[in-house]
């Protein structure tokens, strides 16, 4: 699975010179549970 698998959107801002760049889920998506699953194992 890639980050485009996971990711349907993606914002860029700028930061002190840098750019941020953010890549998240529909909240409501397969992907999104996923995501909160993935981290969650990360946490424990």
């Amino acid at each position: 699975m890639t980050q485009h698998e996971v990711f349907e959107h993606r914002d860029k801002l700028p930061v002190d010179g840098l750019l941020l760049v953010l890549y998240y889920p529909d909240e409501t998506g397969d992907n999104a549970e996923k995501l909160r699953l993935l981290v969650s194992l990360a946490a424990s």
